[in-house]
């Protein structure tokens, strides 16, 4: 039983640097080949005329056409593209960039405290029904509340409560694995067996038993941060079980990727190389509760090629009240079909007015503000951000696959953003014009079925 519950209001936020030449890892680039792709050799080849050197480590890691790449001390980023892109080199190589990191960034500040006065308010707003033995449940109110402006779970645990069969990778700062609202829920390698530092399986990563870090270029996924953690539970929080909080999903896989630092300085190549271990070992949804102001088409490349897997991406709109369309972020901002992209609402159900949007680049609208979810050592905490209203859209996800497992990404988003309650205040200002609804998009999907079968 948790012994603490942490008011904490955490925002993830995008910011750029004053110098976009920064904003990049120094002396790696992002090369993409064209197919059919050559051979190794021949590819070994082409980097070793400039003094380029393959990170080993990650090739057959990201897409089979990408290799990343360290270049010799003497050739800056800027020249080693210019030696890609030479008209010599473009039969083969279809370009190359930096490796983009988040660069300087303001860290996750804690807002300022709500006095108790506000926070009576917005529990008034809460209902406090016995639907699950979960104590913190009364405070979810994303889940269930008195206006209205929750995901309408009641219809949607009547028709599936999810399935241990599915599985939703969560690309943050690591997941706490050993939280008691989380341990049944977390993803088990079963290829490979623990601590014994031989790669059982083949799948090129060692003892990875709950899942990768490609910060540390090892195993651990212990959350450093909080910041995993707390998406986790509201994907998957262990439900009615007389703990904590409850999940989306009552049953489901939680597989941790740790490729965001608890500054949250990203790189291209750990994102990309997070899409691509999720979707070769069995991930059906990913979550991306990160984003940043520059990024590679190597990264949309990359969610377009695990779309073919049936791999859909959720990602987080940004908390900089911002137009993406005119400012873009990423990932949200690329137009992949198998990516959909999330604002943040309130108990109101208004936009939360840090919230970035978006009539193109922003997909739909979810809960967002003071979500009350696991984070670490057995606590749980409130948080606001789009990166807490990416998580309800995931994990709505997965319990759609958990009724319907042959939906591919195109379809699970089509009926996410065809179920949405409609909002006044949404209209032009996400794509959908609404806000998720789970318990339409399950009714949706189960007519979809029964049209089919007839």
């Amino acid at each position: 039983m948790a012994r603490l519950l942490f008011l904490t209001f955490l925002f993830f936020l995008f910011s750029a640097t004053s110098d976009a030449k920064t904003n990049y890892v120094p002396n790696q680039l992002i090369v993409k080949f064209r197919t059919p792709f050559l051979s190794s050799p021949e590819i070994d080849s082409i980097h070793s005329k400039i003094g380029a050197k393959v990170v080993y480590e990650r090739r057959g890691k990201l897409p089979d056409s990408m290799d990343l790449v360290l270049l010799p001390d003497n050739v800056s980023v800027e020249d080693g593209i210019k030696y890609y892109s030479d008209d010599t080199l473009k039969p083969v190589v279809e370009y190359a960039e930096p490796n983009y990191r988040s660069g300087e960034i303001t860290g996750w500040p804690v807002s300022p405290k709500m006095s108790q006065e506000q926070l009576s308010s917005i529990l008034t707003d809460r209902l406090h029904l016995s639907v699950t033995s979960d104590p913190f449940f009364k405070d979810q109110w994303a889940l269930l509340n008195k206006k209205h402006a929750d995901i309408n779970i009641l219809p949607a645990w009547e028709r599936s409560k999810g399935n241990n069969t599915i599985i939703v990778a969560v690309v943050d700062t690591g997941v706490d694995y050993l939280h008691p609202d989380l341990i049944e829920n977390i993803w088990i390698n079963k290829g490979e067996i623990p601590g014994d530092g031989i790669d059982n399986d083949q799948n090129g990563y060692i003892d990875d038993i709950h899942g990768y870090n490609m910060l540390g270029r090892n195993a651990d996924v212990m959350d450093v941060d909080g910041h995993g953690s707390h998406v986790s539970g509201t994907i998957g929080a262990l439900t009615n079980n007389s703990v904590g909080v409850a999940g989306i999903n009552w049953n489901v896989q939680i597989m941790a990727l740790r490729a965001v630092p608890g500054d949250g300085d990203e790189t291209d190549a750990d994102v990309i190389e997070s899409f691509m271990y999720a979707a070769r070992n069995g991930a059906r949804v990913i979550n991306c509760s990160f984003g940043k102001y520059e990024s590679g088409i190597a990264v949309k490349d990359t969610i377009d090629e695990i779309g073919k897997l049936g791999v859909l991406v959720v990602a987080a709109a940004g908390n900089s009240a911002e137009n993406v369309d005119k400012i873009p972020s990423y990932p949200a901002a690329f137009t992949s079909t198998n990516l959909i992209t999330v604002a943040a609402t309130d108990s109101d159900d208004s936009l939360v007015w840090w919230s970035n949007y978006g009539a193109e680049s922003v997909d739909l609208a979810a809960p967002g503000d003071y979500i009350v979810s696991t984070t670490n050592k057995n606590t749980y905490s409130f948080y606001s951000g789009t990166s807490m209203a990416t998580p309800h859209v995931a994990g709505s996800a997965a319990l759609l696959l958990s009724i319907n497992p042959n939906l591919d990404a195109e379809e699970l988003k089509d009926i996410l953003m065809k179920s949405t309650t409609q909002l006044d205040e949404l209209n032009g200002v996400v794509k959908s014009e609404g806000r998720l609804n789970l318990g339409a998009a399950t009714g949706l999907l189960l007519e979809s079925m029964a049209l089919i079968s007839n």
